[in-house]
């Protein structure tokens, strides 16, 4: 995920300048899957202060965990305002193999 950048917008989608670091408002992010928070497989900052109207949150990932149904959803602490992001998938990157693959074919060991 890396980094993402949430906007708090007026009604006409006019991102809120305004709301700087002074006003105190911040930002969290919590990672589900169908309803069910899922604590410890987010990592990253998962609470960033609003500034000019904009929250940042860095080094955003989801560890230990291959899904779908996956939802970011952000929460503003001061005013509860809440939005969820659209349905994701983790799917892993790489393949770590404990053993040497070099003789397995489709799954099966190669007969000598």
């Amino acid at each position: 995920i890396s980094t993402l950048e949430v906007d708090l917008t007026d009604y006409g989608g006019v991102r809120m300048t305004g709301i700087t670091q002074a006003t105190g408002m911040s930002m969290g992010v919590t990672l589900s899957q169908r309803g069910s928070i899922l604590f410890g497989n987010l990592d990253g900052d998962q609470t960033a202060v609003i500034d000019q109207g904009r929250a940042t949150f860095t080094g955003l990932r989801v560890v230990g965990l291959v899904g779908t149904d996956l939802v970011l959803s952000f929460r503003e602490v001061l005013s509860g305002l809440f939005v969820q992001s659209r349905l994701f998938s983790s799917n892993p990157s790489a393949l770590s193999l404990s053993w040497s693959a070099s003789r397995v074919v489709a799954g099966g060991p190669v007969d000598d």
